[in-house]
């Protein structure tokens, strides 16, 4: 467990460089990951309480909290991004070309 907390600790400081380039190019993605941020801590959150609910009602009368919305939400969010993405950079080119 150490060693993998270091190699991604290692793996972070050589790529936050491209990281934070990619950031500042695509704005969206911050967005795109706070928001990720925020629905993890809101799922986490959420299992939390089901698992203190189930901890009190018999093993018949458990509730399970069905995640997949949530991850469907956040992929249909980067899949909208990169098609933004895709589209600044070939307006970008054409507007460049009709320049030159």
């Amino acid at each position: 467990m150490v060693g993998a907390v270091i190699i991604s600790m290692i793996l972070m400081i050589l790529f936050s460089g491209l990281v934070a380039e990619f950031i500042n190019r695509n704005p969206g993605i911050k967005t795109i990951a706070l928001t990720f941020l925020l629905a993890i801590g809101g799922i986490l959150l959420g299992e939390s309480v089901v698992d203190a609910y189930n901890t009190t009602v018999s093993e018949e009368n458990h509730v399970e909290i069905n995640k997949y919305y949530a991850y469907v939400a956040l992929l249909f969010a980067i899949v909208i991004e990169s098609f933004n993405m895709w589209e600044k950079k070939n307006k970008r080119d054409k507007d460049f070309k009709q320049e030159n």
